[in-house]
């Protein structure tokens, strides 16, 4: 890590225990018990800080490509506490498992801390969850308030996540309705499906979110180059009413959003895609985590993918009972090939379907042994290299006239394509 990255690393965790002590503060004003403040404060200081932290400095970098010449620090402060606000969401999908999880960032569960284990509420409709994130997500809100209210783009922040949090929630329900833990079907798994749970869980509120932020904090109306001419002729100093105040910012051409949307939710997909590829692949001491999605029972990338291209003698079909078929079917009416060729996704391979979803090292050692079978690992180079270039041309068409930039989705790409971690 350079330098310049760690000092704003520093500067942006600097930032957090000052907007902690704001929540517990304002929490205390409403007289809240101290028993209670101090479950808070636990909470937020377990669950929060660890990490990467990609998505909040996100905002800060955004904001940098897109005013590079003009930020006060009070800009950059601005940024962090709403790049705080998009971590806060990170905790948002709970485990409803918390005592089968092996890791999480390579810390013990909530569920393993015995000062927290007595108190931690069950929030419906997940009871045991890991992660109460009630407090947390919903903990931007008096944050908000306190520093944008006075600010033109204060309500555009307020729909901006009520719109990414809801899109998250719902992600998170068709995942949790899809592959439960406690009920291994992986008829149930479709390439829409995950689509729909990678895009709506992970890529508006990691991707879209944080760009979004910084585009509504973005003064309006004077190009960058504009602003540089302004101080070198020194006009800035004696007009300063020729510029807009910090107060009234924000880029209001839609054609922005519309433009980020579409660059980055396919951009989230394949991260979200890369994620569950270094799920199985990928080595505990460098991503920082114990892969477990198989153990899980997740409906990832790489099963619906051996799913879709298993063959009728992996399949075993035969061995397969009707009544375990996912569609009605009166008994040899009709020949296992024709239903394979009519319901590809209704069969799946007898090792598969008994393997997959066990808390057994035997049984995911069985499924990673299919992968290869199926030569999983060579279809997710080819998916890398075609969404490489598929992003990588929507990146050339943006129209930076309407106040966003090319460089914006060139970081993340260059962030995350053949990540390792």
């Amino acid at each position: 890590m350079s330098a310049n990255k760690k000092a704003e690393l520093q500067a942006f965790l600097d930032v957090f225990p000052v907007l902690a002590d704001e929540i517990l503060g304002d929490l205390r004003k409403k007289n809240m018990p101290d028993e209670a403040l101090q479950w808070v404060k636990d909470m937020l200081y377990y669950n929060v800080p660890g990490g990467k932290l990609n998505r909040g400095l996100s905002v800060v970098d955004t904001l940098r490509i897109l005013r590079p010449d003009d930020l006060t620090d009070q800009d950059l402060f601005n940024a962090r506490i709403l790049g705080w606000t998009v971590e806060w969401v990170s905790p948002l999908p709970p485990n409803p498992h918390p005592e089968t999880s092996a890791s999480f960032r390579l810390m013990s569960p909530v569920s393993r801390l015995p000062s927290l284990v007595p108190r931690l509420p069950a929030p419906s409709p997940f009871p045991g969850c890991r992660r109460y994130h009630g407090p947390i997500t919903h903990a931007s809100r008096p944050v908000l308030l306190k520093h944008f209210k006075d600010t033109s783009y204060y309500v555009d922040l307020l729909e901006l996540y009520h719109e990414v949090t809801f899109q998250t929630e719902l992600g998170q329900l068709l995942d949790l309705l899809t592959a439960p833990e406690d009920d291994i079907d992986l008829d149930r798994f479709t390439p829409a499906k995950h689509q729909f749970i990678v895009i709506f869980k992970t890529a508006y509120y990691s991707f879209y979110l944080p760009v979004a932020l910084a585009l509504h904090m973005v003064s309006p109306g004077i190009h960058p180059y504009v602003s540089y001419l302004f101080r070198r002729i020194l006009i800035l100093p004696r007009l300063p009413s020729l510029l807009p105040s910090s107060k009234k910012a924000g880029v209001k051409d839609e054609k922005a959003y519309t433009q980020a949307r579409e660059i980055l939710i396919p951009l989230g997909e394949y991260f979200q895609i890369q994620d569950d590829y270094l799920d199985c692949y990928g080595a505990p001491e460098v991503i920082g985590k114990i892969g477990t999605d198989i153990q899980d029972n997740k409906c990832s990338w790489l099963i619906n993918q051996a799913v879709i291209r298993a063959t009728p003698e992996q399949r075993k079909v035969l061995d397969v009972s009707v009544s375990a078929l996912s569609f009605p079917v009166k008994p040899f009416s009709i020949s296992v090939g024709s239903l394979i060729e009519s319901h590809p996704l209704s069969l799946v391979p007898i090792h598969l379907q008994d393997n997959y979803g066990k808390k057994d090292a035997v049984a995911e050692a069985a499924i990673k042994q299919t992968y290869i079978e199926l030569g999983i690992e060579d279809v997710y180079k080819a998916y890398e290299e075609k969404s490489y270039t598929e992003i990588s041309a929507l990146i050339a068409k943006v129209d930076e006239s309407v106040g966003i930039k090319r460089e914006v989705f060139t970081t993340f790409m260059n962030k995350i394509y053949k990540r390792t971690k």
